[in-house]
């Protein structure tokens, strides 16, 4: 006989039964209750430490070995707002529930995780929190991190203009076998791209490392092809409470740089040594100094993070292009940054600055104005080969030089700044048989910030001797010319209100082959103001003179007086091409006095016979006064005899608008007798906003030669649509312009042109009662309708015939 359990065994084995039954039961329903906890956990987790939302899709697994996650996405928080995305397809995690006994660490060293095809996006905020360096912030791990595998992710990142997005991303974090040990990782990128204003590249990536609680030692980092580092190592503040360490060996643009930073607290160090970089191989878009060359230099630096007044520091620098060097050796200190030596040596042309300080507030606040006043130091500049310097900083190389090369030359410049002064002691330009010839030329900004650049004091003496004008013009790449000059120069005082003279002397010269015999200017200036006394350029019966003064204290123009007396336009047309195939005679004078923002002028014009490209214009009269501030009334007439147009008028202009009116009070075409003329004041309208337009507003002309009636717009617009009526034309006097013999009578006209001028489509319908000449019988009378595109012509009707049926 079987002995039963005693009572208490009984009951024991009922609870364990119950118990088993209770798990059993919540193991059954764990997607029930254990996922929308998992749920929740992540949620906080991922709000707490991302400043996101976090939902997953599906959770599957045993929940005591490992746990699958699919579908997860994150959101950004409504309270942080924090710019980060991340999106995983799967996510499996192997792991013993039971380490949990043994603590979070023991946890880990027993986790695993796999993610395939993980999405990051992140675009951290632009601004820090104040005294927050960011750099100094511990950084403690645990002793034991999870094993993780990546397949197939992908991460941006954006800040501002820099963008580093990563494709096709594999990294396998292997976990050492012996506790005390180094984590391995490898890392496998398709495809990095790097984006940043000077900075770009793209390419594979490859990369192994070994990481600590504490550290990460990159052993190998290659990009493309090309092994870029060839160690690197990162430690960051423990437990212990080291300070954080970082120190880099890269192999980089066919060079070497070497960096190192370390800190302790706010207290930071840092060194930096470059190599043999050759900025050729830099990709992206460098400043012009920068496209290419061999950089090299080294520096140290060390202060407190939270108070840039302790920053110091030494640093020296050279770039090396071929004959061009440019070496830098400065030091920061104080709150300052102190150039001791900056040389630049283009060839055999050198600029020298030394002892040159500036504040680092100066530099961090971006203003020119407190630059300029804080800077101070001393400079120095030599040239002897101006055509190569040229030829290398300006956008087009210079032309061939002469067959017996450029001519000896010298330009040397010595001075200093201190305190928003600049003073050259001398600047001096010489050649075999020229001489320009400055000293002690200063310029003091004002001392108060606000106030104007034009209040800035400038003082100036020299003088001009130019025996040679070609062998300047050669020096500086422009064509040849000729001549002599001779000047002097000495000025004092405001820049918008200077006193002293001026003096210049010039004759025979030749430019592209016009010839001026004599240009002589004199200006004097006091307190008062500035005046031409005289200004005159003569070529033989031809002439420009100017006279006039200026009020400082009015800003007043006083006495303007130019006058220009040309016999041929044609003779200056190497100097003007707009005037090539132009000819005839022309004079202009300009009279005026009064405000400088509204003076009041008076403009007399007037051609004598006018031709352009062998078509006569004949003979042109404008006389112009300005009324007042954008207002100007003309009286203008064309004259080709038999025929005159003439005209008067104001022209308005609105700059807000951007447009100008011409109101019409007269206009008439003028034979032996009066053709058409005016029948009403009329308005026309030229605006250039949104592309040019030209509108006319019902502009009536009639009289004995019949009537004109204009009306519309013509422009870059697609809506615009000008219409053309003449009615009852004759064409006595104005045909026989072309042939005496001719007459007309009864035309009718009608054109419409409607889209933009670039494109129009026109329409032009007529009819003529009579068409021909005394002595020609029979005349003709007929009607017609052509439509004109942009490719081609149809004639819809055509029909003409002797007025007696005969066609």
């Amino acid at each position: 006989m079987i002995a039963l359990p005693s009572s208490p065994s009984r009951k024991a084995i009922s609870l364990l039964i119950g118990l088993l039954t209770v798990l059993v039961g919540l193991y059954a329903l764990r997607e029930t209750w254990g996922a929308p906890l998992l749920r929740a956990m992540l949620d906080r987790l991922a709000v707490s430490n991302l400043g996101q939302h976090i939902s997953v899709g599906r959770i599957s697994g045993n929940y005591y070995t490992y746990l699958v996650f699919e579908d997860i996405r994150s959101t950004p928080s409504p309270t942080t707002g924090t710019a980060v995305g991340v999106q995983v397809r799967r996510l499996e995690a192997r792991f013993r529930l039971a380490a949990l006994l043994r603590g979070g660490e023991a946890f880990l060293e027993n986790l695993a995780l796999l993610a395939e095809a993980p999405e990051i996006v992140m675009a951290p905020a632009d601004q820090e929190a104040p005294g927050d360096s960011g750099l100094a912030k511990p950084l403690v791990l645990p002793a034991w991190l999870p094993a993780l595998q990546v397949h197939k992710g992908s991460m941006v990142w954006r800040h501002g203009d820099i963008t580093v997005d990563s494709r096709e991303v594999d990294l396998q974090v292997t976990r050492p076998v012996i506790r005390d040990q180094p984590y391995r990782l490898a890392l496998t990128m398709g495809e990095l791209r790097l984006a940043t204003p000077l900075l770009a590249w793209a390419g594979p990536v490859t990369a192994q490392a070994e990481a600590s609680a504490t550290a990460i030692t990159v052993q190998s980092l290659r990009l493309g092809d090309d092994l870029v580092a060839r160690s690197a190592h990162w430690q960051w503040p423990g437990k212990t409470g080291e300070g954080p360490a970082f120190a880099v060996d890269l192999a980089l643009f066919e060079g070497q740089l070497q960096a190192s930073l370390a800190g302790q607290g706010d207290l930071w160090e840092g060194s930096l040594e470059m190599a043999g970089i050759n900025l050729a191989k830099v990709p992206g878009t460098l400043p012009p100094i920068l496209h290419e060359g061999i950089l090299e230099g080294a520096g140290h630096c060390r202060g407190d993070l939270t108070r840039s007044p302790t920053w110091e520091g030494t640093t020296s620098l050279s770039l090396i292009k071929g004959p061009e060097k440019l070496q830098l050796t400065a030091s920061l200190a104080d709150d300052a940054l102190r150039v001791e030596r900056l040389s630049a040596e283009l060839g055999v042309n050198q600029l020298v600055v030394e002892q040159a300080s500036l504040t680092i507030p100066a530099i961090r606040n971006h203003k020119v104005r407190e630059l300029l006043q804080e800077a101070a130091g001393r400079f120095s500049l030599q040239l002897t080969d101006i055509p190569g310097l040229l030829d290398r900083i300006m956008p087009t190389p210079l032309p061939a030089p002469p067959a017996g090369g450029y001519p000896v030359h010298r330009l040397a410049a010595t001075g200093r700044f201190q305190g928003g002064q600049a003073l050259v002691a001398q600047l001096n330009l010489t050649t075999a048989h020229n001489a320009l010839i400055f000293k002690d030329i200063g310029l003091r900004l004002p001392e108060k910030p606000a106030a104007s650049l034009l209040l800035s004091t400038l003082q100036a003496k020299g003088r001009v001797q130019i025996d040679d004008l070609n062998e300047l013009a050669t020096l500086f790449g422009q064509q040849p010319m000729t001549g002599h000059l001779q000047g002097t120069l000495d000025v004092s005082g405001p820049l918008n209100s200077p006193v002293g003279d001026l003096a210049v002397d010039g004759r025979d010269f030749n430019l592209r082959g016009v010839t001026i015999d004599t240009v002589t200017v004199q200006a004097h200036a006091d307190l008062n103001g500035v005046r031409i006394m005289d200004c005159r350029l003569l070529r033989g019966n031809d002439r420009l003179t100017l006279q006039g003064a200026f009020d400082y204290k009015k800003q007043e123009i006083r006495d303007l007086d130019l006058d220009i007396r040309l016999t041929d336009l044609a003779a200056y047309s190497a100097l003007a091409p707009w005037l090539r195939d132009t000819n005839g005679a022309l004079r202009a004078t300009v009279q005026g006095a009064g405000p400088l923002t509204t003076p009041r002028l008076k403009l007399d014009l007037a051609g004598q016979e006018l031709s352009v490209r062998g078509h006569a214009l004949g003979a042109i009269h404008l006389e112009a006064m300005t009324m007042a501030r954008d207002v100007v009334a003309y009286a203008a007439a064309v004259e080709r005899p038999p025929m005159a147009l003439r005209t008067t008028g104001e022209v308005t202009l609105d700059r807000e608008k951007s447009r100008a009116t011409l109101a019409l009070q007269t206009f008439a075409l003028e034979g032996r007798q009066p053709w058409l003329g005016l029948d009403h004041p009329a308005a026309c309208t030229i605006s250039w906003a949104e592309g040019a337009r030209i509108a006319v507003e019902n502009l009536l002309l009639t009289g004995p030669a019949g009537s004109l009636l204009v009306d519309g717009a013509v422009g870059m617009q697609a809506d615009n649509a000008l219409r053309v009526n003449i009615k009852d034309l004759r064409g006595d006097e104005w045909l026989a312009l072309a042939d005496e013999r001719l007459r007309l009578e009864g035309g009718n006209l009608r054109v419409e042109m409607r889209g933009p001028w670039q494109a129009p489509v026109i329409r032009v319908e007529g009819s003529v009662a009579k068409f021909g000449g005394p002595q020609r019988d029979p005349t003709l009378a007929g009607e017609f309708e052509v439509s004109i595109g942009l490719d081609r012509i149809f004639v819809n009707r055509c029909l003409w015939g002797d007025g007696h049926g005969s066609s």
